[in-house]
């Protein structure tokens, strides 16, 4: 994984690599002293409530499913179903042929898109799929695109369009919080400052939240299974639990 600067590739792998190309919502009473000061500090995954994504062409690389259930991020930078990682875990303690890339107290798989060797006891970051936003025009060839001065205040590492000061809405502080009782659906329409932030922080009743989808998320992808092919759904079951 590269990214590239004037005259040189830098080479980012792991946590600088998630640092770089993705934002987060972390929750309140974290440390971040370091990254608001150089944002290109990894955080300390502890502090990680989900890692945000823009909704894509990204695909499961496992079922390849048009929708993500239960998304987990790799340390690797990957992002999976829940349920599939956990299904692979449980063939590799099963194949004895696959057993020389861990034990069976810790299994490891590898990754299907870079080969990194990822663990069963490694962490992994839940991810918030953003919802696409089908107000946005999609930009074409000779057309005309309406963009919006930003500024960024000294020593600070938000940035957010010159318009809120002539509004008498510019944000004042470091990182902006996710609005009060917004879902993980509707958070980026109710919340007026998180569009424009790679940290952003949100309360227990947000986490609660977006957990609770997970698990809707979860059994109706369970009912369908069972329907469609009989499956127990086991590892939907074990991705509620965790």
């Amino acid at each position: 994984k590269k990214k590239r600067s004037a005259g040189s590739d830098i080479h980012l792998s792991g946590l600088s690599y998630i640092n770089a190309n993705y934002k987060f919502i972390v929750r309140p009473g974290g440390d971040y002293k370091l990254q608001l000061l150089d944002p290109n500090l990894p955080l300390d995954i502890n502090d990680v409530v989900r890692v945000a994504v823009k909704q894509n062409d990204y695909h499961c690389p496992i079922c390849m499913g048009d929708d993500f259930v239960a998304p987990r991020m790799t340390r690797c930078g990957h992002i999976f179903c829940y349920p599939c990682l956990l299904s692979m875990f449980d063939n590799v303690k099963h194949d004895k042929t696959k057993t020389s890339i861990g034990n069976m107290h810790n299994p490891s798989i590898f990754c299907p898109l870079c080969s990194e060797v990822i663990k069963e006891k490694f962490v992994l970051l839940p991810v918030l799929i953003e919802p696409f936003d089908g107000s946005t025009p999609k930009v074409e060839p000779e057309t005309d695109v309406n963009l919006s001065l930003m500024h960024r205040g000294s020593s600070k590492i938000y940035s957010q369009p010159v318009s809120n000061f002539y509004q008498f809405k510019g944000f004042k502080g470091s990182i902006p919080w996710i609005s009060k009782s917004c879902t993980p659906l509707n958070y980026k329409q109710y919340s007026p400052y998180v569009s424009n932030t790679r940290l952003m922080m949100c309360d227990s009743e947000f986490i609660k939240a977006c957990f609770q989808k997970e698990i809707d998320d979860l059994m109706t992808q369970k009912l369908l299974d069972h329907e469609m092919y009989g499956d127990p759904g086991i590892f939907y079951d074990i991705a509620a639990s965790n």
